[in-house]
C-alpha cells in the first residue's frame, strides 16, 4: 500500500486542506482529505477596503485563522456585522455577513445565484 502524506496547507475548492493521504488497495486508488471550511470574501471587498490589496490579504489571513463557529457567533451578536480592529497598520473595517463575507461556499453560492 502506497501512502503519501502532505501537511502543507493549500486551497482545495473553498476549503483549507490540512492533510491529504493517498491509498491504493489492489486495483483501486483513493484519497482521504482532512479539510475545514473557510470563509469566502466578496470580490468587491477590494473597493470597500479603499483599494488596498494588502489590507484585503490581511483580512483574508485573519478570517482564515478564526474558527467558523466563533465568527458565526460574532456576526449573530453584531446583527450580521463585525468590526475588525486588530490588524496592525490598517484602519478598522466593518464587515457585513452575506455582503462582504460568507461563512461557507454554499452561502456564497446562494447569494450569487441569479
Amino acid at each position: 500500500m502506497a501512502v503519501t502524506l502532505s501537511i502543507a496547507m493549500s486551497l482545495w475548492g473553498l476549503q483549507v486542506v490540512i492533510c491529504e493521504e493517498s491509498h491504493t488497495v489492489h486495483d483501486m486508488s483513493f484519497v482521504i482529505y482532512i479539510a475545514r471550511c473557510m470563509p469566502v470574501l466578496a470580490a468587491d471587498l477590494l473597493s470597500y477596503a479603499s483599494g488596498n490589496s494588502d489590507h484585503v490579504e490581511a483580512l483574508r489571513v485573519y478570517l482564515l485563522s478564526r474558527s467558523i463557529s466563533r465568527l458565526k457567533n460574532e456576526f449573530q451578536t453584531g446583527n450580521g456585522k463585525i468590526t475588525v480592529r486588530c490588524i496592525e497598520g490598517y484602519p478598522p473595517i466593518d464587515l457585513q455577513l452575506g455582503k462582504h463575507v460568507f461563512l461557507s461556499a454554499g452561502d456564497f453560492y446562494q447569494a450569487n445565484r441569479s
